[in-house]
């Protein structure tokens, strides 16, 4: 029995030592703190272009609202005006 838990206890620590040699090797492959920033500032640089573009969408749509309204008022005054002749 002596011999059956010596022989477990060796395995475990094998699976131990392949356990800390994957981790070891983890964190040598995370990300730092610099990539970290780094990704951060990227993030805020992409966040800022999606604003912008929002705002040239939104002004493009009430440009063209405006266009619609124009024309509407071009062609109904143009129709007043053949109707009164």
């Amino acid at each position: 029995m002596s011999e059956d838990i010596t022989a477990r206890m060796g395995a475990m620590e094998n699976k131990l030592d392949a356990l800390i040699a994957s981790v070891k090797s983890m964190e040598k492959n995370m990300a730092t703190k610099s990539d970290l920033a780094a990704v951060q500032h990227d993030v805020a640089e992409t966040k800022e272009i999606v604003e912008a573009w929002k705002s040239v969408k939104l002004w493009a749509q009430f440009g063209k609202w405006v266009a619609g309204l124009v024309a509407a008022i071009v062609t109904s005054a143009a129709a007043w005006k053949a109707w009164l002749k």
